[in-house]
């Protein structure tokens, strides 16, 4: 029983030991900022653009990748009435994630929409679309930070 008593004893005293060697060092350290986005490209693929009116996975619409936020993903450009689309990373493939919006038939309209949550990628599942009610020139804004979007009507397409 004394040995017992003797290695319990010497065991908490070791900890006791350990605690206390290591007191400068407890301090939390806590990094800040975010990971880089990696994604490299974002496509829109639907029949939303006067390039893409047959869904054509090899024909897609590459959005602008912001300078200041790479995070921040931009179509500047035509968009046709009563069309559909969603967002991908790569051409060639329908075997990819796509993004999105949360509800199906989600209007673009003239009607600016700021800030709007989208889904994450994923593969399968249903296949929510935005939908464009009126055609024209928009300026849409996918936020892949916070999955958000925003749209704004610039207004009809320049007659040639």
């Amino acid at each position: 029983m004394r040995r017992f008593k003797y290695i319990l004893y010497s065991l908490m005293a070791i900890c006791l030991f350990s605690i206390t060697a290591c007191e400068s060092e407890k301090d939390l350290i806590i990094l800040s900022g975010e990971l880089p986005s990696k994604v490299k490209a974002l496509y829109l693929v639907g029949n939303a653009t006067p390039k893409n009116p047959t869904w054509d996975i090899d024909n897609l619409d590459l959005l602008e990748q912001s300078e200041e936020d790479k995070f921040l993903w931009v179509y500047h450009g035509e968009l046709r009435t009563d069309s559909r689309f969603k967002l991908c990373m790569r051409t060639g493939t329908w075997a990819q994630p796509f993004i999105h919006p949360v509800v199906n038939e989600e209007p673009i309209g003239k009607d600016a929409v700021t800030g709007k949550k989208m889904q994450a990628p994923r593969q399968g599942g249903d296949d929510e679309l935005w939908a464009v009610l009126e055609g024209g020139i928009y300026t849409l804004t996918f936020n892949l930070r916070d999955f958000s979007w925003s749209s704004v009507y610039e207004g009809p397409v320049p007659q040639e």
